[in-house]
């Protein structure tokens, strides 16, 4: 025989065993109140804080530049960012290099210069205040001609980064590639000078053309990804 038992006949004992609710004092419920605030504002700091974390990865490209994406310090892809707004990763995850796209002019003034003072600097030859006087090889710049004369001159080159991808990889940034761009160029015009006549030369007679083939030449050998656009006698 089974026996059932009804269980709300006993609810009155579990009732009873129960503690009352005591309310919290003001004290106490005002350090409540306090805490849930804080609780509140540390949350919406830390969101504030993950969201303009995650929006460092928007970035803007200028029209004289253009943007290689690095994830984890290599190239992504093969894809060169061009002027506008883009999506990446933030950093550290990802970085980006500006690399310039527009001409950028050096001046080869004292490689193939006799020293001056600071104030004949910018001068004609004819305007000196101190004329040059004998050859000092130690600090004064010359080219020789091809009839074994030595002659002065200064230049100007200028380049432009034809290939981003190819210029990060191997140059990487300004100041390298201007000293690139100036060594090879300084190689250029000795080899260039040495092929002509020292009268050819003060006449202005300075093959250009031949002298930039030669320097891009080079550089492409050398997978720089930079293009030479003007090579000048000043």
């Amino acid at each position: 025989m089974v026996e059932i038992s009804n269980p709300f006949e006993h609810s009155h004992v579990h009732a009873e065993d129960e503690e009352p609710f005591e309310p919290l004092d003001p004290a106490q419920q005002a350090l409540a109140d306090a805490l849930s605030w804080a609780f509140f504002l540390l949350k919406l700091a830390l969101i504030v804080v993950f969201v303009a974390y995650c929006s460092t990865g928007l970035f803007w490209v200028d029209e004289q530049e253009r943007v290689v994406r690095l994830r984890f310090g290599k190239i992504v892809g093969d894809k060169v960012y061009e002027p506008g707004l883009h999506v990446g990763w933030p950093f550290p995850i990802e970085d980006r290099i500006k690399v310039p796209v527009k001409p950028i002019t050096i001046n080869i003034k004292q490689a193939f210069w006799f020293e001056i003072n600071e104030y004949d600097e910018g001068k004609l030859l004819d305007d000196l205040t101190h004329r040059p006087g004998p050859l000092k090889p130690e600090r004064d710049g010359f080219l020789v001609t091809g009839d074994a004369n030595i002659v002065h001159g200064r230049f100007q080159v200028t380049y432009v980064v034809a290939d981003p991808l190819m210029y990060v990889r191997t140059v990487g940034d300004q100041m390298t590639a201007n000293r690139i761009v100036s060594n090879v160029a300084e190689q250029g015009i000795m080899w260039s000078v040495a092929q002509i006549r020292a009268e050819q030369f003060t006449k202005g007679q300075f093959n250009k053309e031949a002298t930039k083939y030669r320097l891009q030449k080079i550089l492409n050998e050398m997978n720089t990804g930079i293009k030479i656009q003007y090579l000048t006698l000043t």
